[in-house]
């Protein structure tokens, strides 16, 4: 979902497993980037289940940061990325 007005957008990815590991959730996040950079967005976000580590690391790799834990599920946590930040980088 991309609100261009608010320059924000919200990510979802899935992987099929016989591709985990292969490189292919970070082949999509960098052509994601690219669109989101296109289109001069300033904020993506994102749900992830914390034990999902994999998913986790990858995520914090590219520069998402722990914005809020979900206190009905503990294990899911809210992540942001800054782009405008991340482009002065």
């Amino acid at each position: 979902k991309i609100d261009l007005e608010k320059g924000e957008a919200r990510l979802g990815i899935v992987v099929h497993p016989s591709f985990r590991g292969k490189g292919a959730g970070s082949a999509h996040i960098k052509y994601i980037l690219g669109i989101a950079r296109e289109r001069n967005l300033k904020k993506i976000s994102l749900s992830v289940n914390s034990k999902n580590k994999s998913a986790f690391r990858l995520y914090k790799k590219f520069g998402w940061k722990v914005v809020h834990f979900f206190p009905d599920n503990p294990t899911r946590c809210e992540m942001e990325l800054n782009l405008e930040r991340n482009l002065n980088e």
